[in-house]
């Protein structure tokens, strides 16, 4: 009986007339917010205007490995999306994306963290932190050299006992030393909020409702969302770009401009 060939042709043509679809889709028509690109992926959802296609790509081109290590660290889930380009700090490639910043070292043949509010302290924002953003200031000093990392995790870590849900929100990420560091402060009453200031992050317990967060709620201010509003990235890095078969698609978003100019010098690839 030859019923099955009418079949086969039937599945064969059902098959191709989607793929043509998003063919003519993708040559004429709005990018979707994320797909894989070579070598990696690209990401509009941090660009600033949900109807831009603009937005930023990770990649492991060059040798720089980003995009592997962005995933092996946990992606989006860990890190957020993207928002800037590769730029250099303290002289190492370096991409930022909304929880935190990747440093790739070749040396080591990795990515790792940045500690980000360490930066800006060394940027001199440590009195925008505390009046705009209701961050402590650095108030543990380094322990001297020697002492064992685990001790020093121990004591630090302490800090958090004074209060239980800041303590649970630190606690409740896989790796909470990866992906906010250690604290930095003791946990302060800053009027409507407590806060304790981590090397990566800021964990915040609300005492009064916000337009973001209702009284007795924790929040994470992301340590790269406060970076790249301090002005730190430097030159366009921190400008979205188009989506990568898209590039006559629409205006680039308008981005606010940063709080303060740039204090930390590179260059931008």
């Amino acid at each position: 009986m030859s019923w099955w060939r009418p079949l086969t042709l039937m599945l064969v043509a059902v098959t191709l007339v989607p793929l043509s679809l998003l063919t003519a889709e993708r040559a004429h028509g709005a990018p979707p917010r994320d797909f894989a690109v070579l070598n990696g992926y690209f990401y509009s959802q941090a660009n600033g205007d949900e109807q831009s296609p603009y937005g930023f790509t990770i990649s492991d081109n060059g040798g720089d490995l980003f995009y592997s290590e962005f995933r092996r660290y946990g992606g989006v889930a860990v890190l957020g999306y993207p928002i800037s380009r590769r730029f250099l700090l303290d002289g190492f490639p370096s991409q930022a994306f909304q929880k935190g910043i990747l440093q790739w070292r070749k040396n080591e043949g990795r990515a790792v963290f940045v500690n980000v509010f360490d930066k800006l302290s060394e940027a001199g924002y440590d009195d925008w932190l505390r009046t705009v953003r209701l961050v402590p200031n650095k108030t543990i000093p380094e322990e001297a050299k020697g002492v064992p990392f685990e001790q020093i995790i121990v004591a630090r870590q302490a800090v958090l006992n004074d209060n239980p849900q800041i303590r649970a929100a630190y606690f409740a990420v896989r790796d909470p030393i990866l992906q906010y560091g250690l604290p930095t402060s003791r946990i302060e009453d800053l009027g409507p909020v407590l806060v304790v200031r981590l090397q990566r992050a800021v964990i915040q317990l609300w005492k009064t409702d916000q337009p973001w967060a209702k009284a007795g709620q924790v929040t994470i201010a992301n340590g790269g969302d406060v970076f790249k509003e301090a002005g730190l990235i430097p030159g366009s890095a921190g400008t979205p770009h188009p989506a990568p078969g898209y590039e006559n698609e629409g205006p680039a978003p308008v981005l606010k401009a940063p709080v303060a100019p740039p204090q930390l010098q590179g260059g931008v690839f």
